[in-house]
């Protein structure tokens, strides 16, 4: 499924006398100077804005970036909008996602996205195409087979920019061949769940497997935090072939 931003010239008039019309959003994003949406702020990421800077710094004249997992749209637009030529493919698994992407995209005239519905456990379309790179934040913890993702995008990128939840030496309970982890129940009603009911976590001594096997001959970690709800450490990484 194809969603493509709408021919329409659509200024959204209604957000002056209507805020309430993105109330329910988890996304938050700034129009005309005014706050919209909600309290998370996608354009301001930390984890977004050094992979702008990477992209810019390239000599790519026309970045071809595919997003996985492009939830709201809040950092789509953000990266369609601050990289010069740049041509983004976004994807995600749920159309109502979808929908309020592609409503960002038209209010911030992005004409420079395709969104295109997609599993990205069992992807259809999403790596057809070669790009210069591939986009995940917040995704892979979410996926049943993480291994067969990573693959993929190996074939279909040079670059990789992943940032993933990981799994905690003490949880580690759970082996699938060589990697190590433990299986999460996700919460499949939520919009920021997998679309599984289950999910792989890995370690990172696992996920390093993974790239070095994909093809990854450069791995540089770029950030590490642990997450406040508990739901273990967190890395920031750009990998190169």
């Amino acid at each position: 499924m194809c969603l493509l931003s709408s021919p329409q010239d659509q200024d959204f008039r209604a957000l002056k006398g209507e805020p309430s019309l993105f109330g329910d959003w988890f996304t938050g994003f700034v129009h005309e100077g005014r706050n919209y949406g909600g309290r998370y702020l996608a354009e301001f990421d930390t984890r977004m804005l050094p992979f702008v800077d990477h992209v810019q710094g390239s000599g790519i004249a026309a970045p071809r970036i595919l997003e996985c997992g492009c939830f709201e749209g809040g950092h789509t637009t953000a990266i369609a909008m601050k990289v010069a030529g740049a041509r983004v493919t976004a994807v995600d698994a749920r159309e109502d996602s979808l929908r309020r992407a592609l409503q960002l995209a038209e209010l911030r005239r992005c004409g420079n996205i395709e969104f295109h519905r997609d599993d990205l456990d069992d992807p259809q379309m999403a790596f057809t195409k070669e790009y210069d790179f591939i986009y995940c934040v917040g995704l892979l913890y979410h996926l049943r087979w993480p291994a067969a993702f990573i693959s993929r995008c190996a074939a279909s990128a040079p670059k990789l920019w992943l940032w993933t939840v990981l799994c905690s030496e003490r949880e580690a309970d759970h082996i699938e061949g060589d990697y190590r982890g433990r299986l999460y129940h996700e919460p499949v009603e939520h919009p920021l769940s997998g679309v599984r009911d289950r999910s792989f976590f890995l370690k990172l001594g696992s996920l390093h497997g993974m790239l070095a096997l994909a093809g990854y001959r450069t791995v540089t970690l770029l950030q590490r935090e642990e997450m406040k709800d508990g739901t273990g450490p967190a890395v920031l990484l750009s990998a190169s072939k």
